[in-house]
């Protein structure tokens, strides 16, 4: 009789985890905010994968595709004549950048916040900045 020889393939029976290759950065002009006054935040989606990367926003209502962890600090939505989806192609190591006039709403509470903002591409799943330590004064 001859023995059986097994061969172990590492992961044929696991699922392996993909990292999403998008990294998103938010950069905000000044960490304190005083309530209701604008403060540009820059907002990043940067490919650090190894291939390019290509995703869909809307041309005009592009601020859809973000989100707030912090109710007490976000944006007015502006209205669009035209909209429609938009490609963004991104090389390795490349980034697109728009930059969002936030604000600490007029009830917010004063002192720290710490702000994240997701953002998910048309058909895409959220993807979570980094977080920015915001304090919200008079």
């Amino acid at each position: 009789m001859k023995p059986l020889l097994v061969v172990a393939v590492v992961g044929a029976l696991g699922t392996a985890a993909h990292a999403d290759p998008l990294r998103v950065k938010i950069k905000p002009a000044k960490l304190t905010w005083k309530a209701t006054t604008p403060v540009e935040v820059v907002l990043e989606v940067a490919n650090s994968g190894k291939t390019k990367q290509t995703f869909q926003v809307m041309s005009c209502s592009w601020e859809d595709h973000w989100k707030s962890n912090d109710p007490e600090l976000g944006w007015t939505p502006w209205g669009c004549d035209k909209n429609a989806p938009q490609a963004v192609d991104l090389a390795p190591g490349a980034a697109r950048e728009w930059k969002l006039p936030m604000f600490a709403i007029a009830t917010a509470k004063l002192g720290a916040h710490k702000l994240k903002l997701s953002f998910t591409s048309q058909g895409g799943s959220p993807v979570w900045s980094n977080q920015v330590s915001i304090t919200v004064v008079k």
